[in-house]
């Protein structure tokens, strides 16, 4: 896996899988008299199920993303996000041909930090720059990026009953309102162009968000086209946190995330 696609796959966990979680034990039913709720009526499920989740203030998560084949790699991340304050701290680990390796993270005051098992110092990115579109609470704002949504089932997810929706979004659509430099921009727009994601969303009886999971393809920067699967997981919603930057001595200003993780 390249460089480049590991902050990819980094930016689409943290970012545009966040941006769909839902779970359900039951949620709105259809209107009386119709035979199932219309595609305008599930997306407005799932939109309000973003906002009903940003409201409970924070939660905990855990998520997953791999990439098939010989050349796969696996990303792992568990964490707690503060919605209110647009605030992440994770631990993530990754496994693939290069090695395995662990970071933590932190996304406080517009700045996100890294720091990687080797480092003693944390390195950040500042406004404008590729991290800041790892945000949660963005992406649960802007639900309404996908479309084709429609109730699929229902089943349990770590034990709680959930309503089942799927949809699509287009990649290069929900990088849009993403907030990064123009490099950047250029860049992920040539990786995403006519990229798409299979959505899956699950949403609980109180209609939040409990679990998102995507699908799809991107293009690495040599051009070589790779599959992904990501899924996200919410849960002890309303959880305390604690969410703070790191003490000025021990950040290091690493300028753009890609000069942070080498291969």
């Amino acid at each position: 896996m390249t460089t480049r696609l590991s902050h990819i796959a980094v930016v689409l966990t943290l970012g545009l899988a966040l941006a769909g979680c839902t779970s359900a034990t039951d949620t709105p039913d259809a209107p009386s008299g119709s035979a199932s709720t219309s595609a305008d009526g599930v997306s407005a499920i799932v939109v309000q199920a973003g906002e009903q989740t940003l409201a409970t203030g924070s939660a905990r998560f855990s998520a997953t993303m791999t990439t098939p084949g010989s050349a796969g790699t696996q990303v792992t991340m568990d964490g707690t996000v503060n919605f209110a304050k647009n605030e992440v701290e994770a631990n993530l680990k990754s496994k693939g041909p290069g090695g395995n390796g662990r970071m933590r993270l932190i996304s406080a005051d517009e700045v996100l930090y890294i720091k990687t098992n080797q480092a003693s110092k944390w390195m950040k990115t500042t406004a404008g720059q590729l991290g800041e579109i790892a945000s949660p609470s963005e992406g649960l704002a802007n639900l309404d990026s996908i479309t084709g949504m429609k109730k699929v089932g229902s089943e349990k997810v770590a034990g709680v009953r959930a309503t089942k929706y799927q949809g699509t979004l287009d990649l290069l659509t929900a990088l849009g309102s993403a907030s990064m430099s123009d490099e950047n921009r250029q860049a992920l727009e040539q990786q995403m162009q006519g990229a798409t994601a299979k959505v899956t969303v699950w949403i609980d009886g109180d209609g939040r968000v409990l679990q998102f999971k995507h699908k799809g393809d991107i293009v690495t920067a040599e051009g070589l086209g790779v599959e992904y699967e990501s899924t996200m997981r919410f849960y002890d919603f309303g959880v305390a946190t604690n969410i703070k930057s790191p003490p000025a001595s021990d950040v290091v200003d690493a300028g753009e995330l890609a000069d942070m993780v080498q291969k």
